[in-house]
This record gives C-alpha cells, structure tokens and sequence, in this order.
C-alpha cells in the first residue's frame, strides 16, 4: 500500500474514532433527557416558532439550529398526524390538533430529544469533517491527521456535539471559513461573509470569524489587485444579508433584539457587579480542548512566524477573542467553543512542522508528544464523559417528586430547573394569564428595576409590551399548550424562587422563611422544598441527590 493511501486510511479511521465518540451519547444514562440546563429551550423555541411565539433567547440567537430542530419536528408531526388534519373539517379542528401535539411533546420530550440529539450530533460529524478538510488545505498529510485527532477526541467539542445547543453549529461554519482561507479569491471572500452571517446566526460570537476574510483581503493584494475595497464589501455585505435574513427580530422587533444582545455580549464583557478571572477564564474555554490540541496549537504558532502574513488571518481572530474571553465577567467553557477552528488549524501546522522534520531523534521526539498528548487527551475525554453520561440531578430529583409526593402540594423550586413537573390546572391557567394587562406590565419594569411613569401607576399604553414581557409571553403559551395536553395528572402547585427579584419568582429568602416557619405570608405556603445545598430550615432533608456536577435535596414539611 503507498503512503498516501495509507495516509488516508488513517485519516478515515480517526474520523471513524470521531464519530465513535459523538454517537456514545445514546450510550448515557438517560439520554432523552436534559443533561445540561440550556438544552431543554432551543426543542421548545423551535416549536413555539409554528404559532408565532418569539424565541426566549434571541440574543444567542441560535436561528440556524432552531430551524433544523423546527424542520425536523415538523417532518415527525407529519408522520404523526398528516392524515388526521386532512380530515379535520375546519381550520379550528386543524388547528387544535396542532396545538394537541405540540403540548404533548412538551409533557412528555422522549420523541424530540431522540431527533434533536441526533441533529446535534450530525452537526458535530460534519464539523469534524469540515476541520479535516480545512486543516488539509493548509498542511501536509501529517499534519492533517494529528489535527482531526485533535478535534476528534478533544473533550469539548465532543461534548457540545452531544448537546441539544447551537454552539457546534456555529464552529461548523467558522471551520469551513478557515478552510477558504487558505486560497482566498474573490469568490471565496464572499462565501466567508455569508459562513461568518450563518456563525453569528447560530452563537453571535462567532461573527468575529468575519476578520478572517477581510484580512484575506487585506494581508494578500496581489489576489485580488483593484478589487479589494468591492470585495471586503461583498464579504462583509454577505454576512450583513445572511445574518438578517436569520435574526429577522432586528427589525420586526428591534428593541427586543438589541436587549437581548445587550445581555448576551455587553453584560458579560462588561460585567456588572462581578470581578474578572482572567486565569479562570482561561482555564475555563481551554481546559477542555485536550494536551493534543493545545500542544500543536503553541507548536503552530511558532511554525506560523515566518510566513505570518499567510497566519493572520487566523491568528488574529483567534487572539482577540481569547483576549476578550479572558477578560470577560462571566464565561462559561462552551464560550471557548469560538477559538476552537483557530486553535485546531495551529495544532495541525505545529503538529505536521514537528512530525515532518529531517532530522530522525526529532521525528521520535514528536512522536513521542504526540503519543502522551493523545493518552492524556483521550483520558481527559473519558472523565468528561462520565460526567456529562450521568443522568441530571435535576432529572433525578422530578423523577423523585413524581413518585413520592402527593398531588396538590406546593413544592418550591430554582426558577432555572428547566425539568418538567405537571401542574395543577388553577396553575397553568393564572399562569397563562399572568404576563397580560397594565399591573404585570408595571411589575416586570419594578422587577428589571427600569423607570416607571411619573405617577408611579402602571401605564396604559404600555410601550414595548412585547420585546418587555417576551419572556413571560413565552412561559404562558407553553402553559397553555400543558393545559392542551390534557394528561390527566392533577399536578403540583409550583413555587418558583430566586436570589433577586424576577417577574414570577418570589426571593429564596422568603422560601426558606415561610417553610422553616409554616406560614403562608411571603409565598402562598410551601409544602416540598428542594435546594442545591443544605440549609437550615428545622428538618433534615427527605431525599438526596448527588452527580459530578451538583446536588439537590429535598425537604418536607
């Protein structure tokens, strides 16, 4: 067998590794439920979307995903139910049906988290693929193996291409940007504006890939000659189309819109009343990308330095955004997500500098890095497996309450436990109801602490009801949608608390009050407690549930 077959015999077995490590997820513990707190909002904004309900989240925005998802729901309602809305007699009946469907997959997810999960991990394979790809573009055969293996058993990537998130989407289009880059044209120049409008449709940070084919055309003028001014305008022009086109609340929602990116970028850049870990941080977006990837990626930037012009383009990108993770207030690891196309390309050019030497005691050497940095690498993917394979606590702790406690009682929970437990019906209707008229207008500007009308009454006009109440317009249809269920299940009295004030949520300090005290002033009563810590509230807990990732206890009054 030649060398080069053999390279690419290689490459398609640490592909197959790749995709070996993404399928494991139908291999955890309770794979069609939650396993991380986001997951559960994306499969419900993606149906939401049939009866015109904003998104909660359109600041991530999350658009490229949430189509797959609402497409994909759509061809398995229709495999359901096509037959039976045919024969409705009227648009009301069809309507109904819709609606019937769409709330029994809110009560019970198994279905959609099968098919979103697989999406997910479609969209991983393919960026795997794409980083093979690109990464053959700008290095030797080596290179390009050391560097898909990277990203093939990097602890990270694998994980988020297990989880029902946008994250991977967004690395899959800032791969293929990097993998034009390597012989910008014209043509090529534009279609990385409209890969960096589809990145920053799916995670907004990603829209600074779009350096990466303006500094194509700037660090190579001899490609492009006259033309550069034009085309850095189609590239960006491009970006500018494919990102509106996706993220249409710019501007049938505009004030929306800008709050939630506020949120989404601002806020966390710009921290308000948090201090900044910059080693934290750096330990948070890096620590999950594995010995292999890190070490080819220094290695690389090094073997960049003399041909730096050729470099920038990827470089810069990279450092900026690690600069503005580092520096950020909050940052969780997925953020680093954003880098992992740069860093990948650099492990692959530092890795095939090391390995493609003349000198023979180097070459052993670099195969010997390579092979520790591998066994630490796939190591590291195992513990992360373990953890993230454990069914969640949350999960757990509702299974649990479904079991174990009466209907009717009012249990008292995290307003983020996005788990799902019935309701009473009393509840889903107040619940519906909640986020409509002038005194919940009032209440949730009282909450989010912004001016209220001079007299201090709620006002009548209520301007920007919606972008104000979206989220609380997104809690009660999915309320309603639970009532169309229509499960039987008489359900719990729900209370849901916080730390700081929120529209809906009275202060864990009054939870934890009323429950120690018996009384009903603060929260209506509380009969089930759950908490992720101990607390002292004259009883010891009833149930206790412990994963890697956090714990849960239950009380009973």
């Amino acid at each position: 067998m030649s060398q080069p077959s053999r390279a690419r015999l290689a490459l398609v077995a640490v592909l197959l590794l790749g995709f070996a490590a993404r399928l494991s997820v139908f291999t955890w513990q309770a794979p069609f439920t939650p396993h991380h707190p986001d997951e559960a909002i994306l499969s419900q904004e993606s149906l939401a979307l049939w009866e015109g309900i904003t998104p909660r989240e359109v600041g991530w925005p999350a658009s490229t995903t949430r189509l797959l998802f609402s497409s994909a729901h759509a061809l398995a309602w229709l495999a359901d139910d096509a037959r039976g809305i045919a024969q409705r007699h009227d648009a009301a009946h069809a309507m109904g049906a819709v609606a019937a469907w769409v709330g029994h997959h809110y009560v019970d997810t198994t279905d959609l988290y099968r098919i979103d999960r697989a999406i997910a991990v479609a969209l991983g394979a393919l960026q795997l693929l794409a980083a093979a790809w690109a990464f053959a573009r700008w290095t030797g055969a080596a290179g390009t193996l050391i560097g898909t293996l990277a990203m093939a058993i990097a602890p990270m990537p694998v994980e988020y291409s297990q989880y029902m998130l946008a994250d991977m989407t967004g690395a899959l289009f800032a791969t293929l940007i990097l993998g034009l880059a390597a012989r910008p044209t014209p043509a090529a120049v534009v279609a990385m504006g409209a890969l960096a409008g589809l990145a920053a449709a799916s995670k907004v940070h990603f829209g600074i890939w779009l350096l990466t084919p303006v500094l194509c055309v700037v660090l190579h003028p001899h490609a492009f000659r006259e033309r550069r001014l034009q085309t850095v305008a189609a590239g960006v022009a491009a970006m500018v189309l494919v990102f509106l086109l996706l993220v249409p609340w710019l501007w049938t929602n505009p004030f929306l819109a800008l709050k939630e990116f506020a949120g989404v970028v601002a806020v966390k850049i710009s921290g308000t009343g948090r201090g900044r870990d910059v080693f934290g941080n750096l330990g948070a977006i890096f620590g999950g990308l594995g010995w292999l990837m890190l070490g080819g990626a220094a290695i690389g930037l090094v073997a960049f330095a003399t041909r730096a012009r050729r470099a920038l383009p990827v470089v810069i990108p990279t450092a900026l955004g690690t600069l503005a993770l580092a520096t950020s207030s909050i940052v969780f690891d997925r953020y680093g997500l954003v880098l992992v196309p740069g860093i990948g390309l650099l492990a692959a050019v530092g890795w095939d500098a090391l390995l493609t030497t003349d000198r023979r005691e180097r070459k052993l050497v670099a195969g010997g890095l390579v092979t520790v940095m591998t066994l630490l690498t796939a190591l590291a993917l195992v513990r992360a497996q373990q953890v993230a394979g454990e069914a969640d606590v949350d999960v757990q702790t509702t299974a649990w309450i479904r079991a174990h406690i009466e209907r009717g009682r009012r249990i008292a929970r995290h307003d983020e436990d996005n788990t799902y437990l019935p309701r009473t019906p009393q509840q889903l209707r107040a619940c519906a109801e909640a986020p409509l008229g002038a005194s919940a207008y009032a209440h949730k500007l009282q909450v989010v602490g912004w001016a209220e009308n001079e007299d201090g009454g709620p006002s009548p006009s209520m301007p920007m009801q919606l972008a104000v109440m979206n989220d609380e317009l997104f809690r009660a249809y999915w309320c309603r949608r639970e009532l169309t269920a229509r499960t039987g299940d008489a359900g719990f009295e729900l209370v849901a608390y916080h730390n700081e004030p929120r529209f809906g949520a009275v202060l864990e300090r009054d939870v934890l009050a009323d429950f120690r005290s018996g009384e009903t002033g603060q929260t209506g009563g509380v009969d089930v407690l759950i908490t992720n810590r101990p607390v002292d509230v004259g009883r010891e807990p009833a149930a206790t549930f412990h994963t890697a990732r956090g714990q849960r206890l239950v009380y009973i009054r």
